[in-house]
């Protein structure tokens, strides 16, 4: 794998964020379970015929859809060290408000929405058409980062304000179906409810 390519170099940087501050082995063992996982995925690509731009396509898409699941094994990650501190006993107790879990699956949608098109940027696309398909892309990245943001800080106001402008991701990729305009006002709608509640992942060590 090529340390230059864009979509591996966005994949680790990410995950250099969502590893700070957890014990070291942890966040070592996860950062080197995506390079290798990068490798393979590399690979993969080269071995199908698949474009750079196609492969680097590819692994952003799977970073963006995969950040709710990234965030939620840094909470589990945390939460077991707080009992092996403690010496609480494991519990199945719930932990996610649900305009929380709400949040997650509609921001989840929006951020997902636009890279069914990025098939299409291969083929004899007008220069406006892959403008829409990369702003659409450009937006769902905005809104992966308020998801991220609110999740892992204290800064509603920020947060809310990304995912507000994130969330005409779907809404700009499916621009000719009115009910995925639904999908906006909704992610919208429990962005600004969910600000005024306690985040469910902070920022903090253990």
């Amino acid at each position: 794998m090529r340390t230059d390519d864009l979509g591996a170099r966005f994949a680790q940087y990410w995950v250099r964020v969502y590893t700070s501050r957890l014990p070291l082995d942890d966040a070592a063992d996860r950062r080197n379970e995506i390079r290798s996982d990068l490798w393979e995925h590399r690979i993969d690509a080269i071995q199908a015929g698949r474009s750079r731009l196609r492969h680097n396509l590819d692994v952003i898409e799977r970073v963006l859809s995969g950040i709710p699941a990234d965030l939620s094994w840094r909470r589990g990650i945390q939460q077991s060290h707080r009992r092996l501190d403690t010496g609480d006993p494991m519990t199945t107790q719930q932990t996610i408000p649900r305009s929380t879990a709400a949040l997650i699956a509609v921001a989840s949608l929006g951020i997902v929405a636009p890279f069914p098109f990025l098939a299409l940027l291969g083929t004899g696309l007008k220069a406006q058409e892959r403008l829409w398909i990369l702003g659409s892309v450009a937006l769902a990245a905005i809104l992966a980062g308020g998801l991220a943001l609110r999740l892992r800080t204290r800064r509603p106001v920020l947060s809310t304000l990304l995912l507000a402008v994130g969330a005409f991701a779907p809404s700009s990729a499916w621009f000719w179906l009115p009910p995925v305009y639904l999908v906006t006002a909704a992610i919208i709608i429990v962005a600004v409810f969910t600000a005024r509640n306690e985040p469910i992942v902070h920022a903090t060590g253990t």
